[in-house]
């Protein structure tokens, strides 16, 4: 309501007329009926009448914004504050020397979603900016991953003997293999294993004999089927409506494959005779055409 009230006056006090004011909510009656249609998702309030008494108080926030500007700055000392909840973008104003220059204050640890400690961790190890951590913007990823339920569900499918490496940065070590585009577990081998352990928050990750070795005991029992039929089931419940989306697009699909699979039986009935099912094997479906 005070955003809308503080455009309303910076509009009419440029000279424009005003006939409505209203926001944007969702319609709870809403109804998703796929192919990505959302018309009818906001329904707009008028606002117009509530906003009067707040107006009136623009003029007094702004006359008391102009004061502070036109003041001294205030003698507080740098501190928790400059970057509780957020990174003051004057930081490095007051600060100047808390960094070499103000390039590397783009990308501070902290604005790692979730980051925990890990980013008190990350300037500990001289790190104070994110692009100095090799391959540190796959952790920008990990919010997601987390979200998407990708440990949610290991410690029922996966067991492991007891050792320094435990299913959760074995999984995320797999995960930022994928988005650095690390195909093979053997190309890990070319890379500093203590900068890749920092992704981890770990000293080190592990060498590629024993990530393979680890790999294969998750797969031993076929344990990957049960997890990833349980995470299929989890992503479709967060997602209802894509989900249902893509099962639509997947049995159009399938159609077209069944269509033609039957075109391929037909044409095998004129080179086998009318029992193709007697032909076990055909070498290249390319012979049929």
């Amino acid at each position: 309501m005070i955003d809308a009230a503080i455009h309303n006056w910076v509009v009419q006090k440029n000279g424009l007329t005003i006939i409505d004011t209203a926001i944007a909510h969702i319609d709870t009656r809403f109804v998703y009926s796929g192919k990505g249609d959302y018309r009818g998702l906001l329904k707009e309030t008028s606002i117009a009448a509530k906003l009067a008494p707040i107006l009136a108080e623009v003029p007094n926030w702004v006359a008391a914004a102009q004061a502070t500007l036109n003041g001294d700055e205030p003698i507080i000392a740098p501190g928790l504050q400059c970057e509780t909840p957020f990174t003051c973008p004057f930081f490095v104003h007051c600060n100047p020397d808390a960094l070499k220059n103000k390039a590397q204050l783009a990308y501070p640890p902290e604005d790692l979603p979730q980051h925990n400690g890990l980013a008190a961790q990350l300037r500990e190890d001289g790190y104070d900016d994110l692009r100095q951590v090799p391959n540190g913007g796959v952790l920008f990823a990990l919010p997601a991953l987390l979200a998407m339920g990708l440990l949610k569900y290991t410690e029922r499918f996966f067991k492991l003997p007891k050792g320094y490496y435990g299913l959760d940065s074995l999984f995320l070590l797999l995960a930022f293999m994928a988005f650095t585009r690390l195909q093979s577990i053997e190309k890990l081998r070319y890379y500093a294993p203590g900068e890749w352990g920092k992704l981890l928050g770990l000293d080190r990750i592990p060498e590629a004999r024993t990530l393979r070795n680890k790999v294969q005991l998750l797969t031993d029992d076929n344990q990957a089927k049960g997890w990833s039929a349980e995470m299929c089931s989890y992503r479709m419940e967060l997602a209802p409506e894509q989900a249902k989306d893509r099962l639509l697009v997947q049995a159009e699909n399938n159609s077209a494959e069944i269509k033609n699979l039957d075109e391929i039986e037909s044409k095998a009935k004129t080179v086998y005779g009318k029992t193709p099912q007697a032909a076990t094997i055909i070498p290249n479906y390319e012979n049929l055409y």
